[in-house]
């Protein structure tokens, strides 16, 4: 029994200290140098330094309170520049590197992303740059312009955009701009127009309608208007040279800028050709001054 107790007391004394001989201490620090750290484990495997096992998980608390990670590739003697951070701050959850002054994450309790934005984010993703995700780039402009959507274009093919410049929507694509819309609601297109057709419309049309429908026009002052083919280039009455289709008063009329009505036609058929009966009456009036 005396032997026992001498046993149980030569291990009690060496087994602290063999313990304490695997740290190191340092006014109030204490760390091991080549030992690995198992929390709440009966193991340690070989590849990691520190295993936390059990509910509860790592906490840190207190002023600057974060999780660095050192890049594995550094050689740098200041090796906390090459560190990147996870820390929690204004109650939102920031991802950065050290020494850079905008978080390359930011995370609300909403869920809102922020990248790389210098404020909170405002959106599901806000995004400060481009942002790109495989042939689809948005793109942030300044001055006059406002953002841009960019569509990589297929193998051979350039790529389209679309942007907001001075307050007009634009579409554009390999230094041209075959569409615009602007904020009166106007489009102006460079090229032809076709609807409800399935394939490019001839060279010779600028608009085409295929289907059941027509072509309808409503309002005042709806017409259709052809302008003169060797209209003169530049010429400020250039509306003068039209030739125009409309109604007016329950009557279809065909007119040219600037001469009046050439051709009317009543809704029970009656045609009247306004030269015509110009000419007539101007016929009769020199016929009575003969007879007078």
């Amino acid at each position: 029994m005396r032997h026992l107790f001498l046993l149980i007391r030569i291990v009690v004394y060496i087994f602290p200290t063999v313990c304490l001989a695997q740290w190191s201490s340092s006014s109030s620090t204490v760390y091991t140098t080549d030992k690995n750290v198992g929390i709440g484990t009966n193991y340690m495997p070989s590849w990691t330094l520190l295993q936390v096992n059990g509910a509860g998980g790592i906490s840190t608390s207190g002023t600057g309170a974060e999780f660095r990670f050192r890049d594995q590739t550094s050689t740098r003697s200041d090796f906390w520049s090459d560190e990147w951070v996870w820390y929690a701050k204004d109650n939102i959850g920031r991802f950065g590197k050290v020494g850079f002054a905008n978080d390359i994450f930011k995370f609300d309790q909403y869920g809102r992303v922020g990248v790389f934005t210098s404020g909170l984010p405002e959106a599901r993703l806000d995004v400060a740059g481009d942002a790109k995700a495989n042939y689809l780039t948005i793109r942030p402009q300044g001055g006059l312009d406002g953002g841009e959507i960019s569509l990589a274009g297929s193998v051979g093919s350039p790529s389209w955009q679309m942007d907001v410049y001075d307050n007009t929507f634009r579409l554009h694509t390999n230094g041209g701009i075959p569409l615009q819309v602007f904020a009166n609601g106007n489009l102006w297109t460079a090229g032809s127009v076709g609807i409800g057709t399935t394939s490019p419309l001839p060279s010779y049309t600028r608009f085409q309608v295929n289907g059941a429908g027509g072509i309808s026009t409503t309002g005042t002052g709806a017409e259709f208007r052809f302008a003169n083919r060797n209209s003169t280039p530049g010429y400020s009455y250039a509306w003068q040279e039209d030739w125009i289709w409309y109604a007016q008063d329950n009557m279809a009329r065909f007119s040219k800028g600037g001469v009046g009505d050439l051709m009317t036609i009543s809704a029970t058929g009656l045609l009247v050709l306004v030269q015509l009966v110009l000419y007539l009456h101007t016929l009769v009036f020199k016929s009575m001054a003969r007879v007078e």
